[in-house]
């Protein structure tokens, strides 16, 4: 669940994601469905495999590039009525004198974890009415919100679009 599960987990650098400054989660615990390991993503768009390492910290998963250095973090929340689909909170990391420390907004995505182990990451850009179809606030090519139950609402449409990634455990 990186590359693009880090898009989705690795939202941020999308152009275009659905996002919130505030966390919009803060008072629920996440879920952690996923083995911590080695992972391949591939974006539905693009043959181009990315492998990314997954691990475990309590309940936040860190996602790491090839030199081992975490990126970015994940947490996993369950979509009320939307059984067998979570939602992907992502925050990217920045260094600081005493380590690493998790910054700038909250992008969030739909996964979808397939009986197989393999996940699909379900995600939207803002182009367009989307903002205004979802509930959203669009800022450039993001959709900003700025409460849990619009994005929820939001997520839940992304239920019967085709994953924009594909993530394998290796």
């Amino acid at each position: 669940m990186v590359r693009r599960i880090m898009l989705l987990l690795v939202m941020p650098p999308l152009s275009g994601c659905w996002q919130s400054e505030a966390n919009l989660y803060a008072d629920l615990t996440p879920v952690t469905p996923f083995k911590p390991g080695a992972i391949a993503i591939r974006n539905t768009d693009d043959p181009e495999v990315s492998h990314q390492q997954l691990a475990l910290d309590g309940t936040a998963y860190r996602i790491s590039g090839r030199k081992d250095e975490a990126i970015m973090v994940l947490r996993f929340y369950s979509l009320p009525g939307t059984p067998g689909y979570l939602v992907a909170d992502a925050t990217g990391l920045a260094s600081c004198p005493t380590g690493a420390y998790e910054k700038g907004p909250h992008s969030y995505g739909l996964v979808h974890p397939l009986p197989d182990g393999r996940v699909e990451e379900l995600a939207q850009n803002c182009d367009g009415d989307r903002a205004e179809r979802v509930g959203a606030t669009k800022k450039g090519f993001v959709c900003e919100f700025g409460d849990r139950a619009r994005l929820e609402k939001a997520l839940r449409t992304l239920v019967t679009e085709k994953p924009t990634a594909i993530v394998t455990p290796e």
